[in-house]
Formats: structure tokens, sequence, C-alpha cells
């Protein structure tokens, strides 16, 4: 939930309930509430603001569901970052040390198109062996990819001990 202390909105309150089908799948049970602070809020709530939602959160339960049937490798869409002409070059000299090391394994660009279109939240801690398995790659090679990535300045490296219960960090 998140309520405002200014504008038109007072606040909205997003909940997400899942719950087994008969079939043994997962029904997913979405509901957006908001609440006007005024007139205008009103109007906003009325007319654009709950057609604009339904489309969106409609779109991401789509994303949702093709990722969740293998059809997609993120779950949503991230904004790509727009690249400079600076920053395009360094990042193609890493990848083509990477790609010159004996540990590459033609797996670079593929690392780098899932890291330039991956959440921030994916990105702070990337899985070499949850890769692996995405991509149906052996997990040695993506693990050497990785350590190579390091080594080139491509990725930093930083252990993080899981818990076996909660499995986080």
């Amino acid at each position: 939930m998140r309520v405002f202390s200014k504008g038109p909105i007072r606040s909205i309150c997003a909940t997400l309930r899942l719950s087994s089908d008969d079939a043994g799948g997962t029904i997913a049970h979405y509901t957006a509430e908001a609440t006007a602070a005024n007139l205008f809020g009103t109007c906003i709530l009325e007319t654009v603001f709950l057609r604009a939602s339904r489309r969106i959160f409609t779109n991401l339960a789509d994303e949702v569901r093709e990722w969740s049937e293998g059809r997609r490798e993120q779950p949503f869409e991230a904004k790509r970052k727009t690249l400079s002409p600076s920053e395009r070059a360094r990042l193609d000299a890493m990848v083509a040390r990477v790609e010159e090391s004996p540990n590459g394994h033609q797996l670079v660009r593929r690392l780098l198109d899932w890291m330039l279109g991956a959440q921030e939240i994916d990105l702070m801690t990337i899985r070499p062996i949850v890769l692996a398995k995405r991509w149906n790659t052996n997990v040695r090679l993506v693990v050497e990819l990785c350590l190579q990535s390091v080594k080139e300045g491509l990725l930093e490296l930083r252990w993080d001990l899981l818990c076996p219960r909660c499995r986080g960090a």
C-alpha cells in the first residue's frame, strides 16, 4: 500500500493472492484499490486510471504467464538503459576480451543481452547455476563465463552464503 501526502490520489493498494486450481496449477488474483483525495482524484480514478491500470496489469500478467510457460526469459520487461557511445565501446572491449579467453564459451553476448534487459533486482545477485538452467547450458561453462567476466571487469564478484531454509543471502 502506498499512501500519498499530497496530490489527487490519497492511496493505492495492490494485492496479489495465489490459490491452487483443480488441475494442480496456480490461479493469481490481482486487486488494485485506489482512494481519491479530492474531486480531481475521483475524476482521474473513474476515467483514466482504471482503464490504464487494467491494461498495464493485464499486460504484466500476460508476461508472467509467458515466462512461467517458458516462452520468455524474464517475467517482466525491464526498460533497457540507453548506452552512450563510450559506454558501448567499453562494454564491447570487455566482451571481446571474454570472447578471446578460453572461458567465453560463446555465451558472453547472451550474458550481456540478459544483463542489459534484466531488472535491477536480478542484477544484484546473478546466480550462474540458475542462468545455466534457464539457458539449458552446462553449469560449469556459465560459472567459467561469469568468473572470466569478473576478471575482465564486466561483472563484480561477491559471495553470499545462502540460508538452507529460505535460500536468502
